[in-house]
């Protein structure tokens, strides 16, 4: 059975991902935790005895809110294999997260790109990206706004060859390439005119990991940037999802730092699989 997270903050962005998520794990045995995680502040403006009132108004408007749209779920919902449950926290976004994750052993988080009154982030939203920096146990799956899911015939994965691959990390990645039968496309954007002895080991040992996987090489060479020559190869290769594994060698890294987030753009057309990396010595 696996363990799916889903915030939820109940946006229609928030209820998508979950949509897609039902879609994507419609064969398996899944539980998904629907999740909100709310703060009152600043409670020291406020008397205690009404700041306790008022606290646990808010934590009970949130926690029935949430229990309704599971209760709706589960009426709409006619696969068998599924079953949706409530968590609702009085704490910060990201430590609830993180001690979910901990807690009840989360297999994937699956989460929209825009945050609950529909402000505009640049990149992918506010969450999305405090998710992607600190949550290193489980993979995450970042759907657009608005995505309409779609069978999974290919899916795109970027590396430069600038780090060795852990096969442990690149498992998620696997199991849904065998389950839904899609081919891998993986894509090195050129920064130099060849690859370093260390890439090519890199590459090499990338090969026999894929055993029994369809896959091609692609080198993409960019005149604006790396994150246009992505979006447009997606585009052109009319590809279903791109994943990247989360590390300091990754351009994806660079985008998810706050100094950059406020100046790239990365809105991608398709749902983003984020890698957590594993550590490793070799090279």
């Amino acid at each position: 059975m696996k363990k799916i997270l889903i915030p939820i903050d109940f946006s229609d962005s928030s209820l998508n991902a979950l949509h897609y998520g039902q879609f994507l794990f419609e064969d398996f045995e899944v539980t998904f935790y629907l999740f909100s995680a709310h703060t009152v502040l600043p409670l020291n403006l406020l008397e205690d005895e009404w700041g306790n009132e008022w606290v646990e108004i808010i934590s009970v408007g949130v926690k029935n809110d949430l229990e309704s749209v599971v209760s709706q779920i589960k009426k709409t919902s006619h696969n068998t294999k599924h079953q949706f449950k409530s968590i609702s926290k009085l704490d910060r976004f990201i430590p609830s997260t993180k001690s979910i994750v901990d807690d009840y052993g989360i297999d994937f988080i699956i989460m929209g790109t825009k945050g609950a009154k529909g402000l505009k982030s640049v990149f992918l939203g506010s969450h999305a990206v405090k998710v992607i920096n600190a949550i290193s146990k489980c993979p995450t799956i970042i759907v657009p706004q608005d995505y309409i899911p779609k069978k999974i015939k290919q899916i795109v994965f970027s590396t430069n060859y600038k780090r060795p691959f852990v096969k442990t990390e690149l498992k998620p990645l696997f199991k849904l390439l065998e389950h839904h039968k899609a081919k891998l496309k993986i894509v090195q954007i050129m920064e130099d005119r060849m690859l370093t002895e260390k890439q090519k080991r890199h590459k090499e040992a990338l090969t026999h990991l894929l055993e029994g996987i369809p896959y091609f090489f692609h080198k993409i060479t960019y005149e604006t940037s790396e994150t246009k020559a992505i979006k447009d190869f997606i585009k052109e290769t009319q590809s279903d999802m791109v994943a990247f594994i989360h590390h300091k060698n990754n351009f994806l890294y660079n985008l998810t730092n706050e100094d950059v987030v406020d100046k790239v753009s990365f809105n991608s057309p398709v749902p983003l699989l984020i890698l957590p990396a594993v550590a490793t010595n070799k090279i």
